[in-house]
């Protein structure tokens, strides 16, 4: 059962050029409490900025600030060992999408983005795992697939090799999306979202597991093994 459900934001408390358009949350501790990533435009535009607020309590939150301009989509943070935050986010150019990332020594004022991966279609990043120096993602691509690559802090790049997935769900009625990860023991368990393009079944959530130690040596040249899929 859900508590003290409703608005985060009320409209009068965002800054005058959302307008309400608000979209991508992401949620990370600091040391003080949480902040809260997210994207925004003004209503009828295109998403042209990252946001962010702070909290004590993960209830009331500050007025949003607007951090980084661009068409920013399902930003993320990961904070490494040495207490730098790389932001990673997707954007649509004329020539496809682009996976970005960009680095800040305080989670709030970022350096200029960089280009890490390039596709015809990218659609969410995730990560599955990470280290104090290494984070390992998982980029959404079209068609039930994705690719699995090592970011290394460090030099803050793509580490090869790049690993793909193949098709997750082979069935066209089917459409698998909105991937999330948390380690549990030995294994990296993902929850997604799948959509039944029927009346029947529509909109099920989905979770699927693999041992990391595997998913480790893939890298070496084994494939990616996504089982023991089921419905929650």
């Amino acid at each position: 059962q859900c508590k003290n459900r409703g608005r985060v934001f009320d409209e009068s408390g965002l800054p005058t050029e959302l307008s309400g358009n608000c979209a991508f949350p992401f949620a990370m501790r600091t040391g003080k409490g949480y902040r809260l990533y997210f994207s925004g435009a003004a209503k009828g535009r295109q998403y042209s900025g990252l946001y962010a607020s702070d909290s004590r309590s993960g209830r009331g939150w500050s007025r949003p600030q607007k951090i980084m301009d661009g068409m920013l989509l399902d930003p993320m943070v990961w904070k490494d060992g040495n207490g730098g935050f790389h932001l990673f986010y997707v954007t649509v150019q004329e020539s496809g999408t682009s996976l970005m990332s960009a680095v800040s020594g305080n989670g709030l004022a970022f350096d200029k983005p960089r280009i890490l991966m390039q596709k015809p279609f990218m659609y969410t990043v995730s990560i599955m795992r990470s280290s104090g120096a290494e984070a390992v993602l998982f980029v959404e691509l079209l068609a039930n697939s994705g690719a699995i690559c090592r970011y290394d802090a460090a030099t803050r790049s793509i580490l090869p090799p790049e690993l793909p997935t193949g098709e997750i769900e082979s069935r066209p009625e089917l459409r698998d999306y909105g991937w999330f990860f948390i380690e549990h023991g030995g294994s990296t368990i993902c929850f997604f979202n799948r959509i039944a393009f029927s009346s029947e079944n529509f909109g099920s959530i989905f979770s699927c597991e693999t041992d990391f130690g595997s998913l480790r040596r893939s890298f070496d040249g084994y494939s990616v093994l996504l089982d023991r899929q089921r419905r929650l």
